[in-house]
């Protein structure tokens, strides 16, 4: 049980992290396009 719940943590938190990264690109991209217009 110990093991499933170590296992479920770091899939959340693989999760959160492409969250992460998806909405900082999101950001840059739209940051880049405002610069360039």
């Amino acid at each position: 049980m110990k093991r499933y719940a170590k296992t479920a943590l770091w899939i959340t938190f693989g999760l959160l992290f492409v969250l992460i990264i998806v909405k900082v690109f999101t950001l840059m991209y739209e940051l880049n396009s405002a610069v360039q217009s």
